[in-house]
């Protein structure tokens, strides 16, 4: 959340550093470029990256949500249902709306280091903002990960697995900070995604009479 917040304040300032005839006379032109030229297409490789972050089509946000008191789960659930969908959007649309009007898109750099330029180029420093949001973004994904890990193995396996579990996620997080193939790792978490996704959305259908006699029993109490 505090992310897509630091996102979405630069962009508002990359904006207001955008001069006025250029908001007026050339945001059309700038997105016939963008169309014309493909930018605004997206490959199946970044829109995979894009539902990374999403956690409730693979079931990680009923781990949290569970952990609350039982009257609070219910609340919980449908407060935070849509916040993950459009924290995303938001953050993916403010970057790329950045990445436009600072034409960062036209060199030849890849994945954030085009952002980087974007927004180094709109705000004095803001190459620092992003290496800094890029920080904590992958440092509280991995102890949100490893949570989730010792969540779900300590379902199948009992608590006695937490441990264990604990050496081969930091074993798997060193391995992967040294490997360089990093497609090859991206594909490795999209196989991943989709194969706790396809799971959860079949039984999401399943048990949605469920949830629904669940959620007016609620409403009655």
């Amino acid at each position: 959340f505090i992310d897509t917040i630091v996102i979405c304040s630069m962009t508002a300032l990359v904006l207001l550093t955008v001069p006025g005839d250029f908001k007026r006379n050339e945001a059309r032109e700038v997105a016939e470029i963008c169309v014309a030229s493909g930018h605004m297409t997206i490959p199946a490789g970044e829109a995979l990256t894009d539902i990374f972050p999403s956690a409730y089509d693979e079931g990680r946000a009923a781990i949290i949500a569970e952990r609350g008191p039982e009257a609070r789960s219910l609340l919980e659930a449908c407060a935070a249902s849509g916040g993950e969908v459009s924290e995303t959007a938001l953050a993916a649309a403010n970057a790329d709306i950045v990445k436009d009007v600072r034409f960062a898109w036209q060199t030849d750099a890849e994945a954030s280091a085009i952002t980087t330029r974007a927004y180094a180029a709109g705000i004095p420093g803001g190459q620092w903002i992003v290496a800094v949001s890029l920080f904590l973004f992958a440092f509280t994904t991995i102890l949100g990960w490893s949570y989730y890990a010792e969540t779900a193995a300590s379902y199948l396996f009992g608590e006695r697995a937490i441990v264990p579990m604990r050496y081969v996620w930091v074993l798997i997080v060193f391995l992967g900070a040294l490997t360089k193939n990093t497609d090859g790792l991206w594909r490795l978490g999209d196989i991943a995604n989709a194969s706790m996704a396809l799971p959860n959305l079949i039984t999401i259908l399943l048990l949605s009479g469920t949830v629904v006699a669940l959620v007016k029993e609620y409403g009655r109490k």
